[in-house]
């Protein structure tokens, strides 16, 4: 199976590392062949063209860019969700692990 990969779009922040650490740990516990890997809004466009990724995940700070990223999303047939407030706050890597997989495998 090819690797997937989740490419997680955050402000850039101290906790943006903490949190694709978490999300790796939850990869590695269950054997996945994922990775993940992060961004910053203003390379959003650029990083879905060139890393080509199973899904794009928004920090619910970039909530109010989803219409935007949506249109790009669609154009290359990557789907996109926005993480849950509770699952950032608490680094739970694991349930934003669940959350990109609902999307990636459809």
């Amino acid at each position: 199976m090819a690797i997937k990969k989740i490419m997680l779009a955050c402000d850039a922040s101290a906790t943006t590392p903490l949190l694709v650490a978490t999300i790796e740990k939850a990869i590695s516990a269950q054997d996945k062949n994922v990775i993940v890997f992060a961004t910053t809004s203003p390379h959003i466009d650029d990083k879905i063209l060139s890393e080509q990724p199973s899904i794009v995940l928004l920090a619910p700070q970039l909530a109010y860019l989803k219409g935007e990223v949506k249109a790009q999303t669609d154009q290359v047939g990557v789907p996109l969700a926005v993480i849950q407030l509770n699952d950032f706050n608490d680094m739970n890597g694991e349930r934003i692990l669940q959350l990109a997989e609902r999307f990636m495998y459809r």
